[in-house]
């Protein structure tokens, strides 16, 4: 048996015992932690809830123990019936109901913890707090039918409560209208927060971090803050500046000769639209001056091109045009 603190704890390797010291000489009056008087406790037990709980009155003291049971729940609640998987999971709401006390929260005062073993790691567990007088949770609180003023001061003190809930570091797993009890007092109405089942306690920050505004997103973690920090290393180079050059390609010949049609008379070779492009004309294409290069024997006008397959058309129907003229004695029009 150890105390730390102001509680007394007691592990063996079927029982596990925790005990506010406060309470502990009431408990050890009634034989807790023995078998049966905690069955004892529980005979009379009322069915609120997902178990059925007790108010235990001690000899000496005005202030009684509400005890509940410990059960798992969800789909699988009627498979584990009475029992749960280790005493750990009720040692943690246990220490998370002290802990969030201790930072202001809104929950009842921790008591006791008593668990034992059944078959294998499946025990049975049984947590007590201080039981608060005439309180009720929200479930019952409106079936009563409360006025207007007290539906809208319950419901403040509701909102209130859950914020120091949260602001004391507390996170609920579970958190309706049947985890949250209501008392009225003095014209007031007071609320606690109860069933602290996987809830977890964190440590409260006390730096609030400013308000970003602007469209820019927010970038989390270590990992992308360093990221940031770090700049971009050069690619490593694998190849060699000649190696990654592409291969030298051989000069295209683009060969373009216009062929008469319909008796025309041939046209000179020495035109653009017949020209050949040399090997020479065609290496000189790769770099943007070559369009405006001078004529060259190959090239007489210029043009390192030959004329696309509409310009080539136009240059036919004239030269048609110009013969349908001669042909009929008519003088062909200047071209401006």
């Amino acid at each position: 048996m150890g105390c730390a603190g102001r509680w007394i704890e007691r592990r063996e390797p079927s029982l596990y015992w925790k005990v506010d010291a406060e309470w502990a000489d009431s408990l050890a009056a009634l034989g807790w932690p023995r078998r049966e008087a905690v069955e004892r406790a529980l005979r009379d037990a009322a069915a609120t809830g997902r178990t059925a709980t007790a108010i235990l009155a001690l000899p000496g003291r005005s202030e009684r123990i509400h005890l509940r049971p410990v059960r798992h729940g969800g789909w699988l609640a009627p498979l584990w019936r009475e029992v749960v998987w280790g005493p750990g999971r009720a040692a943690a709401e246990l220490r998370a109901t002290a802990q969030l006390r201790a930072a202001g929260a809104p929950v009842p005062r921790p008591v006791l913890l008593v668990a034992r073993r059944g078959r294998g790691p499946l025990w049975t567990a049984v947590l007590g707090t201080e039981h608060v007088e005439g309180a009720r949770d929200g479930i019952a609180w409106l079936a009563v039918r409360p006025a207007r003023e007290s539906l809208v001061r319950g419901a403040r003190a509701a909102g209130a409560a859950i914020r120091r809930f949260h602001d004391a570091g507390g996170s609920h797993a579970d958190l309706h209208l049947k985890n949250l009890l209501l008392r009225e007092r003095a014209g007031e109405t007071e609320v606690l927060v109860i069933d602290l089942d996987r809830a977890r306690a964190r440590a409260r920050t006390l730096q609030t971090r400013p308000r970003r505004t602007g469209r820019r997103p927010r970038l989390r973690g270590r990992a992308v803050r360093l990221l940031r920090r770090r700049p971009r290393a050069a690619p490593r180079a694998t190849h060699t500046p000649s190696a990654r050059a592409p291969p030298p390609r051989a000069p295209r010949v683009a060969v373009s000769a216009l062929r008469p049609r319909g008796g025309l008379a041939e046209r000179p070779k020495t035109r653009a639209s017949g020209a050949v492009v040399s090997a020479e004309a065609a290496v000189r294409l790769r770099s943007p001056a070559a369009r405006c290069a001078p004529a060259s024997p190959a090239c007489p006008s210029g043009a390192l091109f030959p004329a696309s397959r509409a310009a080539r058309r136009v240059r036919r129907r004239r030269a048609r045009s110009r013969a349908r003229r001669c042909a009929r004695g008519r003088p062909t029009p200047a071209r401006a």
